[in-house]
């Protein structure tokens, strides 16, 4: 037992030396600068957060149509599975388009970590009101893990330990995507519902009873919020939200 647990201290020291290694040579490669205004220290400055436009809250988040309740159109509200839809920002400025591509594309987690910073705080300014009762649940959009040994990380769950913490709701990672999908981005509307069929499944515990808050970066149709919806269905939970940076 004893060796058993000195190889343990040593893998940790080593993960940790790496760990540092590899934050070393990201700040020499990426120094941070505002993604707006180009100044040194920060990936947003105090004074170009403020100025970042916000996505119209007025509007459905998967229709664009007038929103009615919570984000959502009546036709939505029905027809989705998804009671509640927020977006902080919109994915078509431009400062934020590159600040996620940043994130995600070159592998940059300080990046992401800011993002889920500014999407907190848009959140606790909207009119949006999460009950933070025990029987809320939040859940990252998964990765395939084709996916996530590319990337190393999931950009969704970045942004999803931030709303934990501030919200003070569990995250759980029963739900895991089974089927390694063609990138949404590249497909049309039509595309994207097929090239998502059957490729999640909840492996998690029971859901009965349950609301979860479905986390992830960017949503566009909504083609994964509503598959995600489908399978949560199955598993007989209550109430669904959602949660994202970023309206496509």
């Amino acid at each position: 037992m004893l060796i058993v647990g000195s190889k343990i201290m040593i893998l940790k020291n080593i993960k940790q030396k790496g760990d540092k290694i590899i934050s070393f040579f990201v700040k020499r490669i990426f120094p941070k600068e505002c993604f707006n205004c180009l100044r040194e220290g920060e990936w947003f400055c105090d004074t170009c957060s403020k100025l970042l436009p916000t996505h119209n809250s007025k509007q459905c988040l998967f229709c664009n149509s007038e929103s009615q309740k919570n984000g959502l159109c009546a036709n939505c509200l029905k027809t989705t599975g998804v009671s509640l839809a927020f977006a902080a920002f919109d994915y078509n400025d431009e400062v934020i388009a590159k600040a996620i591509k940043k994130f995600k594309y070159s592998f940059v987690v300080s990046v992401g970590e800011k993002l889920a910073e500014l999407l907190v705080n848009e959140l606790n300014k909207s009119d949006v009101k999460i009950n933070r009762a025990s029987d809320y649940i939040i859940i990252p959009t998964p990765l395939s893990q084709k996916r996530l040994n590319w990337r190393g990380f999931n950009q969704s769950e970045v942004l999803a330990k931030a709303l934990s913490k501030d919200l003070k709701i569990s995250i759980t990672k029963g739900l895991k995507k089974i089927k390694d999908t063609k990138q949404q981005a590249e497909l049309s509307a039509e595309g994207r519902l097929s090239n998502l069929s059957a490729a999640f499944s909840w492996q998690g515990e029971s859901l009965l009873g349950k609301t979860a808050l479905i986390v992830d970066d960017v949503l566009t149709t909504g083609s994964t919020i509503k598959e995600i919806a489908r399978e949560l269905k199955k598993a007989n939970i209550k109430k669904i939200g959602v949660i994202v940076l970023a309206k496509g």
